[in-house]
């Protein structure tokens, strides 16, 4: 359909009579200057001379900005390649207002001694999503990030959901939170996003009204 408008429309630019055009799924109608009109199926036209024109650049399909793909390994995962320093733990509590605290199951936590440092999107998770090409400092920074940041116990960080994304993986709490920040880290370091991590993420992010941690009270004795 697209080919068969671009082939009339170069028609009717290169003969000095201009021409209407109408389309429709079935059939092409053509309406020269002087009134007459011609019309044929579409399963009847052919085109010729259209083997100069530019083949059209398919349009990636996007989610909230995001393009959507399926993951690709580019090369070979070290972890090795994404550390980043403890120094980022106390920046995290930092960022919580100096409370150790575990969002995904709203624990308080009495020391960073009861917690793991936690990437939201999985350091495995971003280098098939685009890091697989990115040079040594963007993977450092990406580690080092506190917008994907934060701290869950061992058995959540290591046993529930390692490096699984948010297709395979959501938090008891805080989901919108969450959901927000992976979108968000994504948009940052340029990350595609597969069609099912996108479609568990919209299931969250429909329903929110607030992309805000929420933390649960301090138990009283």
């Amino acid at each position: 359909m697209k080919w068969a408008a671009m082939a009339l429309l170069v028609l009717s630019l290169a003969c000095d009579r201009p021409v209407t055009v109408e389309i429709t799924e079935t059939n092409i109608q053509v309406e020269m200057l002087d009134g007459q009109t011609v019309s044929a199926p579409m399963e009847a036209m052919t085109f010729r001379g259209l083997e100069n024109l530019p083949t059209p650049t398919p349009v990636p399909e996007t989610w909230r900005g995001l393009p959507v793909t399926d993951e690709d390994r580019c090369s070979v995962y070290r972890a090795a390649d994404y550390r980043y320093p403890s120094s980022v733990e106390a920046k995290i509590v930092d960022e919580m207002g100096g409370i150790v605290y575990g969002p995904y199951t709203g624990t308080h936590f009495d020391s960073t001694k009861e917690t793991d440092i936690e990437h939201m999107v999985a350091r495995s998770e971003a280098h098939d999503s685009g890091l697989c090409g990115a040079d040594a400092s963007t993977r450092k920074r990406f580690s080092s990030d506190l917008l994907n940041l934060t701290l869950a116990s061992p058995r959540v960080n290591r046993y529930q959901k390692g490096a699984k994304d948010a297709a395979e993986w959501l938090p008891e709490l805080n989901q919108c939170w969450f959901a927000d920040r992976v979108v968000k880290v994504r948009a940052k370091y340029d990350l595609t996003i597969d069609q099912e991590e996108a479609e568990a993420l919209e299931e969250v992010l429909s329903d929110c009204t607030s992309f805000e941690m929420v933390v649960v009270p301090t138990p009283t004795p």
